[in-house]
């Protein structure tokens, strides 16, 4: 069999000519696009039909690497395998779901179209049955392979609305504070602060010290040379005129 491109193939196989690597992939980056067009897969919503090609190119720069002209097989033959392979290995590293639970995934879709007319499972016990599964099983399966989208933060909530905010300014915790509370937070925080600014020393020291330097009471007490309960009596007066001062201005 007459082997395409044969005077590429040797300068790049018997001489390691790189321009003629290059031409060669080249001239099959278009065997990629064939191969994507034509394979029925639906790739994940981080990625696109570009880098599908893009994975795919890469496919065929290993089969470049890989190909024997001398079996006397076409280049095209050979590449389509690996081409399908790199993308199908790439799609799988973002698959979430293990490769055992899409196996079972496939139990229970035939279990669930089994037969017909009566024989046609009716509810979630026959289908376990025919699983061979405890009902608590199969609900634990359909739960793993229930389809799931991944979106990427930066994204916008509504697909196609440059106006949405991405959905990472829409992602809250239970502990995330509203607006009003951040506003209410830090008026107390500047307040706090001033009181500090007021306190006589070595009490706004020792607030400093310990709560915003996460000093140790027993380290301060060898700093300022006094006692482990001279340090309790200055920090339980500072934490008592700061409440005070913070209860007359209505901040409490």
């Amino acid at each position: 069999m007459a082997i395409r491109h044969r005077d590429r193939w040797e300068r790049y196989r018997v001489h390691g000519d790189r321009k003629a690597r290059a031409e060669l992939i080249r001239e099959y980056v278009p065997l990629v696009h064939y191969v994507v067009t034509r394979m029925s897969v639906r790739p994940p919503c981080i990625m696109d039909g570009e880098d599908l090609v893009a994975i795919g190119i890469l496919g065929l720069i290993s089969a470049v690497h890989a190909f024997d002209p001398s079996r006397g097989i076409e280049f095209s033959t050979f590449a389509v395998p690996r081409v399908r392979g790199a993308i199908l290995d790439e799609l799988r590293k973002h698959d979430w779901v293990p490769r055992t639970a899409r196996q079972r995934a496939a139990e229970l879709r035939a279990a669930m179209q089994e037969g017909s007319g009566d024989r046609q499972p009716r509810g979630l016990g026959q289908v376990a049955r025919r699983m061979k599964v405890s009902r608590r099983r199969l609900g634990q399966l359909m739960a793993t392979i229930r389809p799931t989208s991944f979106v990427p933060l930066d994204h916008g909530a509504a697909e196609g609305d440059p106006e949405q905010p991405p959905i990472s300014q829409l992602i809250t915790g239970r502990h995330c504070r509203t607006p009003l509370e951040e506003a209410e937070l830090s008026e107390q925080c500047e307040r706090v602060r001033a009181i500090l600014e007021e306190l006589p020393e070595p009490q706004r020291g020792l607030i400093i010290e310990y709560y915003f330097k996460s000093r140790q009471q027993k380290d301060l007490a060898k700093e300022m040379r006094v006692s482990r309960s001279r340090i309790s009596q200055i920090h339980t007066g500072a934490l008592t005129t700061l409440r005070k001062r913070m209860e007359a201005v209505g901040a409490a």
